[in-house]
């Protein structure tokens, strides 16, 4: 089964009021957590998406694809429909955000297999009783994926098709924690 992966770092941090993938973490910027998990687990391809050049060359130095996102402002889905346009041939797609820190390899290994044993087409992970990424898409969803506009997100197709889904608990909560704003920062990060 061929599973590429797609990280989303085109944010535009409004509700943290500075670059939160550029603040240090354990010692580390935010966004080095998420290239060094993933660079980790057994994917096909690894496609980058970003606003920072920064960004990207860290990625390319991972042998990721990387994606340069002029467009940002456009919204989420602009990532989204960047990296679909470049993957062609793959079974399902596995999407990160960047903001996710605490993401370890062993739980995107856990998501990827258990996509492997079910027959449903988008499987997502369950912190803490809550919904989280990354979130795996069967290829059976690309053109709703690229159909995405705006603020638009995966979320919409999981709402639209709900029957399809596997719900995966992962007993760590604190991997499934996006950092958000400054009060998350403070909380989980400093």
């Amino acid at each position: 089964m061929r599973i590429c992966a797609v990280i989303q770092a085109s944010g535009m941090s409004k509700r943290m009021g500075t670059d939160k993938l550029r603040l240090p973490v354990k010692g580390m910027e935010m966004y080095k957590y998420i290239i060094k998990e993933v660079s980790k687990a057994k994917l096909d391809k690894v496609v980058l998406v970003s606003k920072d050049k920064e960004i990207l060359d860290y990625g390319k130095k991972h042998g990721f694809m990387t994606i340069l996102n002029e467009d940002y402002k456009l919204g989420q889905s602009r990532s989204i429909v960047l990296a679909m346009q470049e993957l062609k041939d793959f079974d399902a797609i596995m999407f990160f955000v960047a903001d996710q820190p605490f993401l370890k390899a062993e739980t995107i290994e856990k998501l990827i297999e258990e996509f492997g044993k079910t027959d449903k087409g988008i499987v997502i992970p369950v912190y803490n009783a809550k919904r989280g990424s990354p979130v795996i898409f069967s290829s059976i969803y690309k053109e709703d994926l690229m159909a995405l506009k705006g603020e638009e997100r995966g979320r919409l197709i999981i709402e639209k098709h709900l029957p399809d889904v596997e719900f995966i608990e992962i007993e760590d909560g604190l991997q499934g924690i996006d950092i958000d704003n400054m009060e998350d920062y403070e909380r989980y990060c400093v």
